[in-house]
């Protein structure tokens, strides 16, 4: 019984074997027909084809469109194709690449059945790059701006911007088939499919042009003024500086500026487009432009000697610039404003930005007082933001709140530390130089009544120093304490303007 079973069992498996055998032998016979006209489309199309499909002898497989620029296949789309008799659509996108010309594509179908038999039919497609009416800048603020189209593929918006705009750039759908286009910027250039800021960067904050090119993806502007290979730091709004050792004679190559354009100020002559020669004795200098005015000028960097036998010293500083205190025999012991030096061997670093300075030496209290002036005159803030603030009010003092707070005498107005750019540093420790339970002082325009910052013209980052109340004071939030020994640098932003105000506090 067991031998019939396994002759029968043989019997079946090859008579299945050699059905099988006989289906492999058939390779079928694909057949397409395109219900779709193909003429022309614009880069950046979605587009939609039906292709009817059958195979009368065996199952089919897939169906691709296939789209390529010249030899190389820049797209494709992969339908399965389940059943024989059937129509099929889809769409293929028609990618929207940088400095393609308008021009021939060839649109390619394959269909395939499952032994891999297939049938391809090729169709000639013009290809053009939309004229786009206008373009949107969008920055990161969400706000959307028009760029007007300015040329063929050329485009630009002239407006009052700051000096930074990061921002992309979007393209409408354009015909039937359109699709809406991003522009942003991913490994330092500009690619389409982002939503990435573009970083574009001008000299100064006014009213420019940001331009973008849709073929070759040139944009405007992205500032970079590199002296002597080395790029300029920012001052302020306006201005940008370098510190260097530079020699009678020396050639500086320069780029990011038109030099002709520039008042050279006996600071250098011209060399030619590219470089400059240092005109003045060489040492040590800071260089400054301003890209206002156009101007260079420097700063001689020489070390100073300040002598406070007499218990004042005023000088015009640089920051960088190396200072070395006498007049007092144990400096050692004093207490030294971070904000105004760093400690360097046997000497001192202004940290400050550049200008006028009175430094008092109080010798009740150890510490050396400084102050921005103006003339013979503590200095006042100014309309551009630069200048001078002041705190005045309870809860802070230097070196020490509890032996030396300020209060409401304005004759001990606290000089908040310029640093350009329309902002100023004052660095407080809890239970040191601020009280860490309960605050009550405001920014001053000037040392002592007058212009002053309310809630109007200041907002705080800040969750525990705050400003609840319209006269602007600062307080500590409800609940709410500073730590003990803790460093708290506090940061006032004018860069937006006086009345734009920003108060930042940065734990150290």
């Amino acid at each position: 019984m067991k031998t019939i079973k396994y002759f029968l069992m043989t019997l079946f498996a090859g008579a299945l074997l050699a059905s099988c055998k006989d289906d492999e032998q058939l390779p079928g016979n694909p057949v397409m027909n395109p219900k779709t006209q193909f003429g022309a489309a614009l880069f950046g199309d979605s587009l939609p084809f039906t292709i009817h499909a059958s195979d009368a002898d065996v199952p089919l497989s897939t169906l691709k469109a296939q789209l390529f620029y010249g030899e190389e296949k820049v797209s494709e789309t992969v339908i399965r194709t389940k059943t024989s008799g059937t129509d099929y659509s889809g769409k293929i996108y028609i990618p929207y690449l940088k400095d393609i010309p308008n021009g021939k594509a060839t649109l390619k179908f394959i269909l395939q059945n499952i032994h891999f038999t297939l049938v391809e039919q090729e169709s000639e497609l013009a290809l053009t790059r939309p004229d786009y009416p206008s373009l949107t800048l969008v920055t990161k603020e969400g706000k959307e701006i028009a760029m007007p189209r300015v040329g063929l593929y050329q485009y630009a918006v002239e407006n009052l911007f700051e000096k930074e705009v990061p921002a992309f750039i979007k393209a409408p759908k354009m015909g039937a088939n359109g699709n809406e286009i991003t522009f942003g910027w991913e490994n330092n250039k500009i690619v389409q499919g982002s939503m990435s800021e573009i970083p574009f960067l001008n000299a100064i904050k006014g009213t420019y042009q940001i331009t973008f090119n849709t073929k070759s993806y040139a944009a405007s502007p992205f500032f970079k003024f590199l002296f002597n290979g080395t790029p300029m730091e920012v001052m302020d709004s306006e201005s940008y500086s370098i510190s260097g050792t530079y020699a009678k004679d020396q050639v500086i190559p320069v780029s990011g500026i038109q030099i002709g354009e520039w008042d050279l100020a006996g600071v250098f002559t011209k060399k030619d487009n590219t470089a400059l020669i240092f005109a003045l004795p060489g040492g040590k200098y800071k260089i400054m432009a301003n890209f206002a005015t156009k101007t260079f000028s420097a700063i001689e960097i020489k070390d100073v000697d300040a002598d406070l036998s007499s218990g004042m010293f005023v000088a015009e500083l640089v920051d960088g610039q190396v200072i070395r205190f006498s007049g007092i025999s144990d400096l050692k012991d004093w207490w030294i404003d971070p904000d105004f030096f760093t400690a360097a061997g046997d000497h001192f670093l202004f940290a400050a930005a550049p200008g006028k300075y009175k430094i008092t030496a109080n010798k009740a209290f150890k510490y050396l007082v400084v102050e921005a002036m103006k003339g013979n005159e503590p200095a006042t803030l100014q309309s551009d933001g630069t200048g001078a603030v002041w705190i005045i009010g309870e809860g802070i003092g230097k070196p020490s709140v509890e032996l030396n707070q300020v209060g409401w005498d304005t004759s001990k107005a606290l000089c908040m530390a310029p640093m350009g750019n329309g902002r100023y540093r004052i660095t407080v420790v809890g239970d040191r130089s601020i009280k860490t339970t309960a605050i009550n002082f405001k920014f001053f325009h000037q040392k002592g009544w007058g212009g002053e910052f309310t809630k109007s013209t200041i907002t705080s980052t800040h969750d525990i120093i705050v400003i609840p109340d319209n006269d602007g004071n600062l307080h500590l939030a409800t609940g709410k304490t500073l730590k003990k020994d803790q460093t708290y640098v506090l940061t006032l932003d004018l860069s937006a303007g006086n009345d734009k105000a920003v108060l930042s506090v940065e734990e150290k």
